[in-house]
């Protein structure tokens, strides 16, 4: 008989479309945030380009009206990801909060069902004209966007690029097949740039702490919520920023230093939870079976330290001014940012376990043009080990305490990278790590 952990991989390999009729019949919470089909990718990236082209010039009245409300349309968020959800809509608040207009109360989001979608709803729909999670009207609104840029504000910080302009065609100059476009890794990168000047610009700004208190079906679960508390997350897969899944051990130096000062740990995120924690009393939120968006945005803004993996998940206290340690990223040239966040990136290492230089690991990372899917395995990568991420935590919890500027040495590392999002970061490489592979930069 496959045990549950096989059933899990071979369910992973599976199409998407089955992956999600399986969890829509077999998960009562997956129903109540998801529908049995969902939009289908051929819908957003060909049928609604087209659409947009061929039908949606009758909706010229409805554009016009709009612009006569000024109402804009915030386009080309991953609505159904933490990481993007969290950053995305807090670019937004910083630009309006900056520009003493506060131009959100004209802006409407449209976004499909997921329960990321309906979380942020509940969280931050307050900041907006309207907030609409449904796939019906994103299913209307998506050609409409396409067609009539000028109606949308777009505060993404990917690839995601629907506008007319940006289409591709394979058809002919004035009988156009259209197909959605994509943004190129520069104007990304130069996006997160200007998302993290105005980091800066406007510190001291929380937009992402939602001031709602903490659900008491949560807070029966964690129990003393009053009480201090670390929040652990790993990845058990390798891909989206890692090169390898997180050795569970690695944590374990973090784990008793936790635990001899008194704090409570609470494993989060999805990821199955190692037996090697269940030794140490720590909470299993992640497979709770009622863990949500909304209560990992109470988890963490009530939590005093965060220690994640390269993964959205790590964006969310960082966007919250909450302590995080945030490991095991190979691109680090666009990190986490936040004050309290402190930073060890995943080396890469030649056949004889030398590191390479940190320049040329984001060479590679230029060339690949990608970061989100697994690395050869020649590339010999090296996560962060025990120390490493222990001596992180004291920093980042004294950083709390006592705010201190950033070394020469943690300096002269985010300037070997002028012009990129690494620069504007307000984090920091651990001080620990950047003397101990001082000779990579």
């Amino acid at each position: 008989m496959l045990s549950k952990e096989k059933v899990v991989v071979i369910v992973r390999k599976f199409p998407f479309f089955i992956k999600h009729t399986i969890h829509f019949l077999l998960e009562k919470k997956f129903r109540r945030y998801h529908n049995l089909f969902k939009i289908p990718d051929f819908y957003i990236k060909w049928i609604a380009p087209n659409l947009a082209f061929y039908i949606y010039w009758i909706f010229s009245p409805l554009f016009y009206f709009l612009r006569k409300k000024n109402i804009f349309i915030l386009v080309n968020n991953i609505s159904n990801s933490p990481g993007h959800v969290i950053l995305e809509l807090d670019y937004c608040l910083r630009t309006a909060n900056f520009s003493y207009r506060k131009d959100y109360s004209k802006y409407c989001i449209i976004w499909p069902r997921s329960e990321v979608a309906h979380g942020a709803k509940i969280a931050y729909g307050k900041y907006f004209l309207k907030f609409y999670v449904s796939d019906l009207l994103y299913i209307f609104i998506l050609p409409f966007v396409i067609r009539y840029e000028k109606i949308g504000v777009d505060f993404s910080l990917s690839n995601q690029n629907k506008s007319m302009s940006n289409c591709q065609n394979f058809g002919y100059k004035f009988l156009p097949i259209l197909k959605e476009g994509q943004r190129e890794l520069d104007k990304v990168l130069e996006k997160v740039c200007n998302y993290y000047e105005l980091w800066q610009k406007t510190s001291g700004l929380f937009t992402m702490k939602t001031g709602i208190p903490m659900d008491h079906v949560l807070s029966e679960f964690i129990g003393e919520p009053q009480k201090k508390y670390a929040v652990i997350q790993i990845k058990d897969i390798a891909g989206n920023g890692t090169a390898e899944p997180t050795d569970p051990v690695s944590y374990l130096n973090a784990i008793i230093f936790f635990k001899k000062n008194g704090y409570k740990i609470i494993f989060a995120g999805r990821e199955k939870m190692p037996n090697i924690f269940k030794d140490y009393g720590i909470i299993n939120y992640s497979e709770w079976g009622k863990s949500s968006f909304l209560y990992d945005l109470q988890l963490i803004e009530n939590a005093d330290i965060v220690v994640s993996s390269a993964s959205g998940f790590g964006n969310i206290p960082a966007a919250m001014e909450i302590p995080v340690v945030y490991t095991n990223q190979w691109a680090f040239i666009s990190p986490a940012s936040g004050r309290f966040t402190v930073t060890i990136p995943a080396l890469f290492r030649d056949q004889t376990n030398k590191p390479w230089k940190f320049a040329d690991q984001i060479k590679y990372f230029y060339k690949r043009n990608d970061s989100n899917t697994a690395v050869p395995d020649y590339l010999n990568p090296r996560n962060a080990e025990g120390v490493e991420i222990l001596e992180a935590i004291k920093e980042a919890i004294e950083l709390k305490k006592d705010f201190k500027l950033k070394s020469k040495l943690q300096c002269k590392f985010q300037l070997l990278f002028q012009g990129t999002p690494l620069e504007f970061a307000e984090s920091r490489i651990s001080q620990y790590f950047i003397k101990k592979f001082e000779s990579c930069i």
